[in-house]
């Protein structure tokens, strides 16, 4: 079996479950602060793109180290990631904060 990064072989498959659930939090935790700090940035484009870039390589990185390119916990991340994100939509519709209510 062919080992990625030098031999890291990547963490346990529930410890992988559990950092896609926290990347999952930052990344869009961290596109709904952004989402509500628009309207009032001075510069909202230069905002929107650091924004978007910076959640982009936290995920990426998150995964590389969580998974090391291993099918079982990249699955695992994934599934932790995307439940991140249905659980902070859920969260965040019932406090009645939707885009269509500010429009």
């Amino acid at each position: 079996m062919t080992t990625y990064l030098g031999g890291y072989e990547g963490l346990p498959a529930p410890l992988a479950l559990a950092a896609g659930i926290v990347v999952g939090i930052v990344f869009f935790g961290g596109l709904w602060w952004t989402v509500k700090q628009l309207p009032g940035a001075k510069n909202p484009v230069l905002l929107m793109l650091s924004s978007a870039l910076g959640r982009f390589f936290v995920a990426l990185a998150g995964f590389l180290a969580a998974t090391a390119g291993k099918p079982l916990t990249s699955i695992l991340w994934v599934a932790g990631f995307i439940g991140s994100r249905l659980v902070i939509s859920r969260t965040l519709g019932q406090r009645g904060e939707t885009t269509e209510e500010h429009i």
